[in-house]
């Protein structure tokens, strides 16, 4: 398309100038190109990314994958989309109308005002405002409970429905009500009266608004009562399976207290399954004992508490052996073939009164790391005589000990092979008590008469 007819005066002279719309340019309010007037006017100008919502100036648009495109309208295929814009700022109309029309004939519009849109309408927005509310007014034909899914077929199903009920209302009203039927105002039943499983006798409750359960069969098992209201049974004499029920009244007349047993609360008792803490003494009567069953494990039989932490247990496994931990050590107790083994890592020790060491005791003691010559043998202890057998020094040589005076007696195992014994001080001989004496200095001490010493 040319323009051959156009003039320009320039100083009284008349200048001709030609064009076409290839040529001719269409800027927008700040001097940007828009497109050609080729493009803006007769072809379209081809976009194909963003917003429709985005294009803002008036002109015909070959558009293709926009954001925005309504619901019906293909983003794989091109469209042609009509703008018409106004206002005093091109770049920002007061009012812009978009028309889209689609390949498959599918034509919407809609129009923006400012910061409002009016949303995509077929045959605009009046059009489309009519359309729902008819829609709204009607409802949702999908949401139709006849099996019809229109409105002129669920209507004559309707119809039929209700000309159906009418002939049954007609027979029920010609109907001989005889006594095979209960009056509502009140009548006795010659049969049973029964309802399905899970369903109920019901009335209804003091303020109308709901029905109440009063009884019904769920599965198996006979229920009175509903959840939501109070269930009082009235009585002469109230049993269940013939054993009578007592009322907490009735048990105050008989001066017994259900929530005790024995007088006692349930705090009073021992729990038989939880732990449990005893704040008595526990006392069995004669010929009775506590018993444990320790199957295959080494379970604790006593845990003795101070102050809520462990001090020494007592525990046993299934072949009977006792194991007693206080402090790090452990005694273990076990018993065989007409023998009791006592083993402790750092000894035994049997005592009738542990304080006071003149009672008699029997003390077995192992070799500590302090070289004690008393550490290991068996003692013996009376009120005049204090002594035992030990270990002497560790050479594996045994002391017959005098506790009283810390010194050795008789000793054991010496020599060579450990073949001898050495007196370590000189022995009183005979009914007479006369004492020998071996040594090359001279004699102290008690000396009897008759006594001997021998020496160099």
């Amino acid at each position: 398309m040319g323009t051959k007819t156009a003039k320009y005066w320039n100083n009284h002279n008349v200048l001709h100038f030609e064009s076409d719309d290839q040529q001719i340019q269409i800027l927008d309010q700040n001097g940007s190109v828009l497109g050609t007037l080729r493009e803006m006017v007769f072809q379209g100008k081809q976009i194909t990314s963003g917003n429709i919502t985005d294009i803002r100036h008036s002109g015909v648009y070959r558009i293709r994958g926009l954001n925005d495109t309504p619901n019906g309208v293909p983003k794989d295929q091109e469209c042609i989309l009509s703008v018409t814009a106004i206002g005093e700022d091109s770049n920002n109309p007061s009012l812009i109308i978009y028309r889209l029309i689609a390949p498959n004939g599918m034509i919407t519009e809609q129009t923006v005002s400012g910061p409002s849109h009016s949303g995509w309408g077929t045959g605009g927005i009046g059009l489309q405002n009519t359309i729902n509310t008819i829609n709204n007014s009607l409802g949702e034909i999908s949401k139709l409970k006849t099996n019809a899914k229109n409105i002129v077929d669920a209507i004559n199903e309707l119809k039929g429905s209700i000309n159906g009920t009418s002939n049954t209302l007609n027979e029920f009203k010609n109907h001989n009500h005889d006594d095979r039927y209960l009056k509502k105002t009140g009548d006795l039943s010659s049969g049973t009266i029964a309802v399905a499983n899970g369903q109920s006798f019901s009335s209804v409750s003091g303020s109308g608004s709901s029905w109440v359960s009063l009884a019904r069969m769920q599965g198996d098992n006979v229920i009175l009562g509903d959840d939501s209201f109070d269930t009082n049974l009235k009585g002469k004499n109230i049993k269940i399976n013939g054993s009578p029920v007592l009322t907490i009244d009735e048990l105050k007349k008989q001066n017994v207290d259900s929530s005790t047993l024995g007088g006692m609360k349930a705090s009073d008792f021992i729990k038989v399954n939880g732990d449990d803490t005893k704040n008595g003494n526990l006392a069995l009567t004669h010929n009775h004992h506590i018993q444990f069953d320790v199957g295959g494990t080494a379970p604790i039989l006593l845990d003795i508490k101070s102050k809520g932490k462990a001090v020494s247990n007592i525990a046993a496994d299934s072949t009977g052996r006792l194991a007693y931990s206080y402090d790090g050590a452990q005694v273990i107790v076990e018993a065989g073939d007409r023998t009791l083994n006592l083993r402790h890592m750092n000894g035994i020790v049997l005592e009738d009164h542990v304080n006071d060491d003149q009672e008699p005791r029997l003390t077995w003691r192992r070799l500590d790391d302090q070289g004690h010559p008393m550490d290991a043998g068996i003692w013996l202890a009376q009120p005049a005589k204090w002594g035992g057998w030990s270990d002497h020094d560790k050479k594996h040589s045994v002391v017959w000990w005098n506790g009283r005076t810390n010194q050795g007696i008789v000793q054991y195992g010496v020599g060579a092979n450990g073949e001898t014994l050495h007196i370590l001080h000189s022995p009183y001989i005979g009914d007479h008590r006369r004492r020998l004496f071996m040594q090359d200095e001279q004699p102290g001490g008690d000396i009897p008469v008759g006594s001997v010493w021998i020496g160099i």
